[in-house]
């Protein structure tokens, strides 16, 4: 005899848990039988750019689509890192997996974001859509460029010093 609540084996004769207090059973249901089908999730984007990875999984984020990421945090453990190919040759790109049910979608939206202009999953506002990511993507690119600027004119700033401070 067993309770179907707590696992608890009880010798015959004995009809209700001790602990719990639920009517025992002859036999425990197969841990099977309450398992679900396991589901492999689909690779909707694979990449070995940090930065294309940030904005996939941002425009999957803003779709409200669930995601996850494969490989993204052994990239620079294995090996020599992402050097000289730009990815681990041991783990291979970082991988962005979704439900299949969703696969579809995610990959409409993922189709173009190597070239920067990300798709769109509804026609309706196709126009809208591609304009407000445009948007972003210009924002992005500016950004980018405003701290690769500030960062060049820091390093440019700290050489001067250096050099001054030798001259003296």
């Amino acid at each position: 005899m067993y309770c179907p609540r707590c696992e608890s084996q009880y010798r015959p004769g004995i009809t209700t848990c001790s602990d719990c207090g639920t009517p025992l059973v002859d036999s425990l249901p197969s841990p099977q039988a309450f398992a679900a089908p396991a589901i492999e999730p689909e690779v909707v984007f694979a990449d070995s750019k940090p930065e294309l990875i940030a904005i996939a999984r941002s425009i999957l984020m803003s779709a409200g689509i669930e995601h996850g990421v494969r490989g993204e945090g052994v990239q620079d453990l294995f090996g020599w890192g992402r050097f000289p190919s730009g990815v681990n040759a041991f783990i291979g790109p970082v991988k962005i997996v979704v439900a299949p049910e969703q696969a579809a979608d995610a990959k409409v939206l993922l189709s173009n974001v190597a070239t920067g202009q990300p798709g769109s999953v509804d026609v309706a506002y196709e126009q809208e859509d591609c304009a407000a990511q445009g948007f972003m993507w210009r924002r992005a690119r500016t950004a980018r460029r405003l701290v690769s600027t500030l960062v060049l004119a820091y390093f440019a700033l700290m050489f001067a010093l250096w050099a001054w401070s030798e001259m003296s």
